[in-house]
């Protein structure tokens, strides 16, 4: 009979509060009873029961309000805002990227951003390279060289970490920082492996008016890689709330390797010294395109330079499973 009577008791304790107090709406079905002191465009500032401080809310984050006497209030968010419109994208912090002018330059490049922590972001680019996308555009050295090869084929990355240098907004005395939006600084590690065909190289003897001149081709493969690090300035900003757009050079330093499937490919048959045929390997170290970057023959000294665009991942909240030795004892 008194747990009855407290139980009774506690409910019209409670309705009687809420009858004399307002209400504020928030998103996921939560509310407050308070006292509603104040409301502007910015913010609200409510009181609570008994002797507690006095509490102000962003008014953006508020549905509605009800007063006392009955009176609701829908709060509408302006879309228009560039607050509001950044909240609704504050959570999509991954992107997917493309070089849209790659595909000219016989490459599809691919790169994936994402934040790690808030000004620190993850950016990792890869490449598939051919030269049957566009042969017209594709040589086998920077100055012609004097090597017909059948095609070429390879793969480049480059692996980063990007460190944004400043807010993109500043409104209403507030800073707007999306963590993929803004200048920054990134520091790639860069790696790029070339194969090109069946090399060919024709090579002639001396001839004279009594002997004529006889020719030697050879065949091989050859293999080049370059590696080194760069550091870059860019700056990003997203489109519509859906793409991003992307544009950054830098300066590094990489190393070069090359390796001839035939040995005896760089050997003059009509020579008995390589030294007679110098100018013929030094072709090799003269590759300065690597896609994903380009270095100065013999000296190392690269530079990169891109425009991307990309498509926001959209943000999804993690749906919690429900524990089942819960479920079991409800049922």
């Amino acid at each position: 009979m008194k747990k009855l009577f407290l139980l009774t008791t506690c409910i019209v304790f409670n309705l009687c509060i809420k009858a004399q107090s307002d209400t504020l709406y928030f998103e996921k079905n939560k509310k407050i009873a308070c006292k509603l002191l104040e409301i502007s465009e910015y913010e609200i500032k409510y009181k609570l029961f008994g002797d507690g401080p006095i509490v102000f809310c962003a008014t953006s984050s508020v549905i509605k309000y009800t007063l006392k006497n009955g009176y609701t209030e829908y709060i509408n968010k302006d879309e228009m805002e560039l607050v509001n419109s950044h909240e609704s994208i504050l959570q999509n912090r991954e992107a997917i990227k493309i070089h849209p002018f790659a595909i000219g330059l016989n490459h599809i490049s691919l790169a994936y951003e994402k934040v790690i922590r808030l000004g620190i972001n993850l950016d990792v680019q890869v490449g598939y390279i051919t030269s049957q996308i566009n042969r017209e555009y594709y040589t086998l050295t920077n100055n012609g060289a004097n090597r017909i090869s059948d095609g070429m084929n390879g793969v480049y990355i480059k692996p980063g970490i990007k460190f944004l240098l400043s807010p993109s907004n500043s409104v209403k005395g507030v800073k707007l920082a999306h963590p993929l939006k803004g200048a920054y600084a990134k520091f790639d590690l860069a790696y790029s492996f070339l194969q090109y065909n069946n090399l060919k190289a024709t090579y002639y003897s001396q001839s004279s008016y009594s002997v004529p001149a006889i020719s030697v081709t050879k065949t091989s493969d050859l293999t080049s890689s370059a590696y080194g690090g760069f550091v870059n300035l860019g700056y990003q900003t997203i489109l519509g709330n859906i793409l991003t757009m992307d544009v950054y050079a830098g300066v590094g330093f990489t190393g070069q390797t090359q390796k001839l499937s035939n040995p005896d490919f760089k050997v003059n048959p009509f020579f008995n010294s390589i030294n007679y045929n110098y100018s013929y390997v030094n072709d090799y170290s003269r590759i300065s395109n690597y896609y994903g970057f380009s270095r100065v023959p013999n000296f190392g000294l690269s530079g990169t330079f891109g425009f991307r665009i990309g498509y926001l991942i959209p943000y999804k909240e993690k749906k919690l499973r429900p524990d089942p030795n819960t479920s079991l004892q409800k049922n």
